[in-house]
């Protein structure tokens, strides 16, 4: 995605080292598209069933 320029790797100097992902302007407008998506995955896809300890 970010070879694409979907996204853009940011890496913070801090003690772990972490990097961080956010969406470019080409990737927010994909942002409708991937809520649908959600919404069509929480229709058809079940959570799994919690398992007891």
């Amino acid at each position: 995605m970010e070879a694409a320029g979907l996204v853009e790797r940011r890496v913070l100097a801090t003690s772990p080292v972490r990097v961080e992902y956010h969406l470019t302007e080409m990737g927010q407008e994909l942002r409708p598209v991937l809520d649908e998506l959600v919404t069509w995955a929480h229709k058809w896809i079940p959570l799994p069933e919690a398992k007891s300890a």
